[in-house]
């Protein structure tokens, strides 16, 4: 990430995220109110499991893994659930999901990534 702008927790703001796989150069809306909170996570054998509330007026749900501090966009969903596959064990990863609701994604800062190490 070559530029990370963030609000304060609880406030709604912009995330600017320059150059990060997945999330090309653009604005992301932040909302706490409207992030997706991970309920749960669960490591396995090259592989982490998570699930997160849903949010009414989210038609979609993108899911990115953090490693060596930088965002890479994993895949797309409408399912408040998400298996990230094909991950080296014993490493770190944190898994980070944001939603589109009304033509925008809306995500917020780091304090939501949720962190698992896929063990054999």
């Amino acid at each position: 990430i070559n530029k990370l702008q963030s609000t304060p927790s609880g406030t709604a703001g912009t995330l600017n995220v320059n150059g990060a796989t997945g999330f090309g150069n653009r604005n992301i809306e932040t909302s706490d109110l409207r992030m997706p909170n991970i309920t749960y996570i669960a490591a396995g054998n090259q592989r982490i499991s998570v699930e997160w509330d849903a949010i009414t007026e989210a038609t979609n749900y993108r899911v990115f893994t953090f490693l060596s501090n930088t965002y890479t966009k994993i895949g797309d969903t409408t399912s408040t659930s998400y298996s990230v596959t094909g991950l080296e064990n014993g490493v770190e990863y944190g898994i980070y999901v944001i939603a589109y609701i009304n033509d925008k994604w809306v995500g917020s800062d780091r304090a939501h990534i949720r962190y698992a190490i896929p063990t054999a």
